[in-house]
């Protein structure tokens, strides 16, 4: 065992403390991706017994591992999305319950790579990682290339990768991905590429490359169909999926084209509560559009709802933006009430 794994095995998890997301995190879990396309990464799935492979590419080495070996001595990556919860905000609560153990890991080019485990609650792909590195990757390192999902026609999500000590980060990322259809089982790529300095712009190339499965996380759908038309815009709710992990809402949003003549991007902003006195942490999943912003379709994301809550009131703020840091309208629609099923 290398001094590096050796750091990392030993690592006390007790004495590390979780940290508050930044301004700059939070930016980045809210980045769309509107029809816009990850180019696909062909691998073959890694296999639960796999050994050890070494690749040399140019003066990078990469070592592979998968479950029994070496991925299976680092305690330190166990129980990533705490460090992404707190006592208020309790929207990945279930999330251990019911991901997949993926337990992959990569080396690369001074930057050992894990993922940890990940679920898809049919709509999002939610993925913990982390990084121990040999480079100065400051605070909130960028990451090269996001993540790919077989069969989609158009992808949005965001990450956000903290320091919890000087060599070593925890990452979570969100993606969500259009199909054609309904799935019950995706096929996930990651090939990050780099990480880059976010204050010093220094980058450090390697080639990790990650490939797993993940089964739907099964889900109850409820019909909706209300809307609400102000200013140029109608925003429509679809339908609420209920999941063990998560609750999403699937809307339609329609832009008048005069709007988006003047304006770069229409996009809602829901605040949601219910009528037990709950008020829920919202996760934008991004969205998609066909026809450069006429006809949009949005979801975002909530905890489980509260068993005791017999309605929803989701309080949409429509927000036109020219793009970032360059100047944005709100406008605060009217309050839609949903019964729930």
């Amino acid at each position: 065992m290398t001094d590096q794994y050796k750091k990392w095995a030993n690592l006390n998890v007790e004495d590390i403390e979780p940290m508050d997301v930044t301004d700059i995190e939070k930016a980045r879990m809210k980045q769309r991706i509107i029809n816009k396309k990850i180019p696909k990464i062909k691998r073959p799935v890694w296999g639960i017994a796999a050994v050890a492979l070494m690749i040399l590419v140019g003066s990078a080495t990469t070592v592979s591992f998968a479950i029994p070996s070496v991925a299976s001595q680092f305690p330190f990556i166990k129980g990533i999305v705490n460090y992404f919860t707190s006592d208020n905000d309790k929207f990945y609560e279930q999330y251990s319950d019911y991901a997949t153990d993926i337990e992959q890991l990569e080396i690369s080019n001074g930057i050992t790579m894990m993922i940890e485990n990940a679920v898809y609650d049919g709509n999002t792909i939610t993925i913990t990682y982390a990084l121990e590195t040999e480079h100065d990757l400051g605070v909130n390192p960028r990451v090269g290339q996001f993540i790919d999902v077989e069969g989609s026609v158009a992808i949005g999500g965001g990450d956000s990768l903290q320091q919890i000590s000087p060599t070593k980060y925890v990452g979570l990322a969100r993606v969500t991905p259009t199909f054609k259809k309904d799935l019950e089982k995706v096929q996930v790529q990651w090939s990050p590429k780099s990480f880059t300095n976010d204050t010093t712009d220094e980058t450090v190339n390697g080639d990790w490359k990650f490939n797993f499965e993940l089964e739907k996380v099964q889900d109850e759908i409820q019909l909706v169909n209300q809307s609400i038309t102000d200013a140029g815009m109608t925003l429509i709710i679809n339908e609420i999926r209920k999941t063990d992990v998560s609750t999403i809402i699937k809307m339609k949003q329609i832009t008048e084209s005069r709007l988006l003549k003047k304006w770069h991007l229409a996009s809602p902003a829901l605040a949601i509560r219910d009528d037990v006195g709950n008020v829920y942490h919202v996760v934008d999943n991004g969205g998609s559009s066909m026809d450069n912003g006429v006809t949009t379709e949005w979801s975002q994301s909530i905890g489980v709802i509260d068993k005791r809550a017999t309605k929803l009131y989701i309080e949409p703020t429509m927000i036109l933006s020219l793009g970032e840091a360059k100047g944005s309208e709100k406008y605060k629609m009217k309050t839609i009430e949903v019964s729930i099923d």
